[in-house]
């Protein structure tokens, strides 16, 4: 009996030894993720080309040309090889006070901001600044005057604004600039006054951007000590009462008024200004501010609608601070630029159409 137990006890695990396994779950495959698609690497946008300056804001004579000969009876002076003060207006010279002007022109009449001399019988005039220096001088010529500065100094420049032309001939290197308008004020049938003349101090943009220009000194970081100081000459502050009382002057309606007074007309202001640049009358650098110290300025630079000046002022730029940073144009097709300045300053330069947008920050 014990036998047949033992036995039994033997078999049993054998028994279970023989029963099947059960299978194993089978394990979910792992779904397959897609390759990720490499990144697009888009190039980088080539910076913006400019081309070399034209010369369009030079004077078009050799260096060392021989004065050309000036007809008789065209001028009542003789031309230079490039645009000199008329040498009627004996040592008269710009930058000159009403004294010394005095004392240059005998029998000179100055009263205020103008004056003027008589040569031929007729008066010609000279004028001067708002800090009171002489920037001017003006009279009236017929055709055979513009004939003569034509053969002279060649084609001039045009430089629209509205329904004007101007034609205007350059010399960098003396600071003149001469413009010629049609004399609206003409006697009809006497051609002796056909045209306005006016020989002008102004300020070369190639001397504005160059290494003893405006844009190479530190204006950014100055406060209104500092700018008096350093840029007494050229500075024009303007009070609140002053800005008032101009707007007021200028008798306007109270809408118009209420616009100005909107616009910033009847604030404290102060400005940088300029003698005329190469196509407009006036070059005004506006001043922010951020605690009390200069932290941008800038100005417009007129070209019109002469596509080859509007490309001349841009390349100016590039000539003086190198190729652009970078650049884009808008929808309508007109370019903004961004230069390095010197000082560590940052120039944008922007068309806004029939002129360009100058920037100057940190």
């Amino acid at each position: 009996m014990r036998n047949l137990a033992l036995t039994l006890a033997l078999l049993t695990p054998l028994v279970a030894c023989d029963k099947p396994e059960p299978a194993a779950k089978p394990t979910p495959a792992k779904a397959v993720e897609p390759a990720k698609p490499a990144a697009e690497v888009k190039p980088e946008a080539p910076k913006p080309t400019i081309a070399a300056p034209a010369g369009l804001f030079n004077c078009k004579a050799a260096a060392g040309a021989a004065a050309p000969a000036t007809p008789a009876g065209a001028l009542p002076y003789k031309l230079e090889a490039c645009p000199t003060i008329p040498g009627m207006y004996g040592t008269l010279a710009f930058g000159m006070d009403a004294a010394a002007a005095a004392k240059a022109a005998k029998g000179a009449k100055i009263s205020g901001d103008s004056g003027y001399i008589k040569v031929d019988k007729k008066l010609r005039h000279f004028g001067f600044s708002e800090a009171g220096t002489l920037d001017e001088f003006r009279f009236k010529m017929g055709p055979a005057g513009l004939a003569a500065m034509e053969a002279a100094w060649g084609a001039p420049l045009i430089v629209e604004f509205l329904s004007d032309k101007t034609k205007v001939w350059l010399n960098p290197a003396a600071k003149v600039k001469v413009m010629v308008e049609d004399n609206t004020f003409a006697d009809a049938g006497d051609d002796s006054e056909k045209y306005s003349v006016r020989y002008a101090l102004y300020t070369p943009l190639a001397d504005l951007l160059g290494p003893e220009g405006l844009l190479a000194k530190s204006v950014i970081g100055s406060t209104g000590e500092d700018l008096q100081k350093n840029f007494g000459p050229v500075l024009e502050v303007k009070s609140a009462e002053q800005a008032k009382a101009d707007t007021a002057a200028l008798g306007l309606d109270a809408k118009t008024n209420a616009i100005a007074a909107w616009a910033g007309a009847n604030e404290a202001s102060a400005k940088l200004a300029y003698p005329q640049p190469e196509t407009w009358s006036n070059l005004t650098f506006s001043l922010d501010w951020k605690d009390k110290k200069v932290s941008g300025y800038g100005t417009t630079l007129h070209y019109g609608k002469d596509t080859a000046v509007q490309a001349e002022i841009p390349a100016l730029f590039a000539a003086a601070f190198g190729a652009p940073t970078d650049g884009a144009k808008n929808d309508d097709g007109k370019w903004k630029y961004h230069f390095a300045g010197p000082n560590g300053t940052k120039l944008e330069l922007r068309d806004i159409g029939e002129s360009w947008s100058l920037d100057v920050t940190k």
